[in-house]
C-alpha cells in the first residue's frame, strides 16, 4: 500500500550518501534503488506494471485525445510522492525504459518533489522539513515558469520575483529558447520574510551555485531520462560569483550548443 512507499522511500534516503558529483550522485542513487528493487521485486514490479499497462491502454484508446488526457490526470493524481518517487528511479532502469516514454508524454512525474531526490541529499540533509519544503516550492514553480516560457519560441524573455526590499530576487532569462539563465540576487542588507527562501540561509553563495547548476541538470536531462534534449549538445555553465557591497548576484545557465530550442516536460 502507500504506506509502503513512504518507508521504503524514507529507508532510501538514510542509507544514501551523497557525494560532491551530481552524476556521481545519480549513478550512486540508481545503484541504491536496484538493490531496494531486488528486495522487493515481487511486490513493486506488479504495481508499475500494472501502471503501465493502464496508461499503454489508455494511449492506445480510440478516444478523443482531450479525454483521454483527463483520465490520465486522474490517475497521475492518485500516486503520492513516495510513489513518483520509485517511478523516477525505475524509469532509470532497464527495467522501467519503456514507461518512460508515457511518463515524459503525460508528464506522470510533473509533481514529484525534486528537492526530495536523492542527488540532493548534499542539501536537504541538514535542512528542517520547513526548509526542504520551501525549495521544493521555489524549483516547481520555477520548472512550471521554465515550461510556460519556452513554449513561446524564438523570444528573449526576462523574469522577476515581483516586489520590494526582499532579500532574495529571483530571475529567469531566457535567449531565443535555446539558452536559460537562473540568477539568485541576495541583498544581505534586507532580512528575509519568504518561507520558500529560508532554506537558502543555511547554505553559503558558491553551495547556492552548485545547487541551481544541478537543479538545471535535474529540468533538462535526467527528469526526462535524456530523452528531451541531447546530453552532448547541453552546456551546463556557472557566472563567476559578482559581490558588490551587500548585493551578491549568483548566477548558472544551460546552453543548446547546437542552437535548437531547450525542452521540457
Amino acid at each position: 500500500n502507500k504506506d509502503f512507499f513512504d518507508f521504503e522511500k524514507s529507508l532510501l534516503q538514510r542509507a544514501f550518501n551523497p557525494t560532491t558529483s551530481y552524476e556521481g550522485n545519480i549513478k550512486g542513487a540508481i545503484n541504491l534503488y536496484m538493490l531496494f528493487y531486488i528486495k522487493h521485486r515481487t511486490k513493486v514490479a506488479a504495481c508499475f506494471r500494472t501502471l503501465y499497462r493502464i496508461y499503454d491502454l489508455l494511449d492506445n484508446a480510440e478516444l478523443k485525445e482531450k479525454i483521454k488526457k483527463n483520465y490520465l490526470k486522474i490517475i497521475r493524481a492518485q500516486l503520492t510522492d513516495s510513489e513518483l518517487f520509485f517511478i523516477r528511479y525505475n524509469g532509470m532502469t532497464y527495467y522501467g525504459d519503456n514507461f518512460t516514454k508515457y511518463i515524459n508524454k503525460y508528464n506522470v512525474i510533473k509533481h514529484l518533489p525534486a528537492f526530495d531526490l536523492l542527488e540532493f541529499k548534499d542539501w536537504w540533509k541538514d535542512l528542517t522539513q520547513i526548509e526542504r519544503t520551501g525549495i521544493n516550492i521555489v524549483f516547481h514553480n520555477s520548472t512550471r515558469l521554465l515550461r510556460r516560457i519556452l513554449l513561446k519560441r524564438d523570444s528573449d524573455i526576462v523574469f522577476r520575483i515581483p516586489g520590494e526590499n526582499l532579500k532574495y530576487g529571483f530571475e529567469i532569462k531566457t535567449k531565443s529558447n535555446y539558452e536559460v539563465e537562473i540568477t539568485l540576487q541576495i541583498d544581505n542588507s534586507q532580512k528575509n520574510d519568504i518561507m520558500e527562501y529560508v532554506g537558502f540561509e543555511k547554505f553559503s553563495n558558491k553551495r547556492i551555485q552548485a545547487l541551481l547548476d544541478c537543479y538545471l541538470k535535474e529540468t533538462f536531462l535526467y527528469s526526462n531520462f535524456g530523452k528531451f534534449n541531447k546530453k552532448q549538445d547541453l552546456e551546463f555553465y556557472s557566472n563567476p560569483i559578482i559581490t558588490n557591497g551587500n548585493i551578491c548576484i549568483i548566477n548558472s545557465g544551460v546552453r543548446n550548443t547546437q542552437g535548437q530550442a531547450l525542452k521540457i516536460k
